[in-house]
């Protein structure tokens, strides 16, 4: 019993951490993100935006377009917020990846709670 609560921690936990990376070759692939991430903004707003992004060999970020069709209208600056946010994200490097990976990410915006 032990056992498969284990296997289906595992599974799960693997799940949840690809749940808004939402495809693309390196998500094919199986490429992790290095440093965890909630994919998840605090702001005065709620919706989603997604980016498409541009993942080197070692690891960093090196682009990210927005995807207007698939992202909630939402303030140019919270834009530039959320587009930082995806350039600060890191993935696992490697020589045996190709020279640029491709994703794409959701990044959900959560209304902060007033105080």
């Amino acid at each position: 019993m032990k056992v498969l609560f284990f296997v289906f921690s595992v599974c799960f936990f693997s799940t949840v951490s690809h749940a808004q990376l939402m495809g693309g070759e390196l998500v094919k692939e199986g490429r992790k993100l290095a440093v965890p991430s909630e994919f998840t903004m605090y702001e005065s707003t709620e919706g989603a935006i997604v980016y498409r992004l541009s993942v080197d060999r070692t690891g960093k970020v090196t682009s990210a377009q927005i995807i207007p069709e698939q992202s909630s209208k939402i303030s140019t600056p919270l834009q530039v917020r959320a587009r930082t946010y995806v350039l600060g994200l890191k993935f696992e490097p490697g020589t045996h990846y190709p020279q640029f990976h491709e994703c794409e990410v959701k990044i959900n915006l959560v209304k902060k709670a007033d105080k």
